[in-house]
């Protein structure tokens, strides 16, 4: 299955599917409380390539009494409703629509702008622990047009910044919450966003 879930079977709420355990980890630990408290559960899909395993999950129906939203990196949902380029991962999300209609299934979205996840971790935690690193707009600026999955080796090898292990990544995200950093670009908006509209449904 391309889809890791933990033991969610007393959950009532929302299960959030993303795309790695990168995503995962820094959706738990800057609002894992509020997630939990939201009744949301997140689990990872392994990369986008697993993306349809989402509308097939048969322990959904059988067991949890949920719905699904699926967030992604690198993902404009304004794009998806027009002709023109796409990223990969539009071009998954586009395929996931069809089948959820196809099953007759709801999965709600989410769309980050930018090409990964760690791309919105603190620039001042990050240069803290990496004095190489400039901003995320230099960087990602100069990031070459390769697939996605070698990002964070390219990351390493071309500034200096090892973010390629989960380990490294909780490093920025303890510094952040020891010193009150927020992540940078619209994660934190779309975020809050979403639990505001649970909270809609769930008061």
């Amino acid at each position: 299955m391309g889809v890791q879930v933990p033991a969610y079977k007393n959950l009532r709420g929302v299960l959030l599917v993303v795309e790695g355990e990168h995503d995962r980890l820094v959706l738990d630990e800057l609002w894992g409380l509020e997630l939990r408290s939201a009744g949301v559960g997140v689990v990872r899909m392994l990369g986008t390539h697993n993306i349809l395993a989402t509308v097939d999950l048969d322990f959904i129906e059988r067991y949890l009494d949920v719905d699904v939203t699926v967030m992604l990196d690198n993902t404009r949902l304004e794009r998806l409703s027009r002709s023109g380029e796409r990223t990969p991962e539009e071009k998954k999300l586009l395929h996931l629509r069809r089948a959820a209609k196809e099953r007759g299934r709801n999965v709600r979205e989410i769309g980050l702008d930018r090409p990964d996840i760690v791309c919105y971790l603190s620039e001042t935690a990050v240069r803290r622990l990496h004095p190489t690193f400039t901003s995320w707009t230099d960087i990602n600026s100069s990031r070459p047009d390769r697939p996605m999955r070698y990002k964070e080796d390219w990351l390493l090898a071309r500034h200096g910044v090892d973010l390629t292990r989960g380990a490294r990544v909780r490093e920025v995200l303890d510094l952040m919450r020891a010193e009150g950093h927020r992540p940078v670009g619209e994660l934190t908006q779309k975020v809050e966003r979403f639990l505001a509209e649970r909270s809609e449904v769930c008061p």
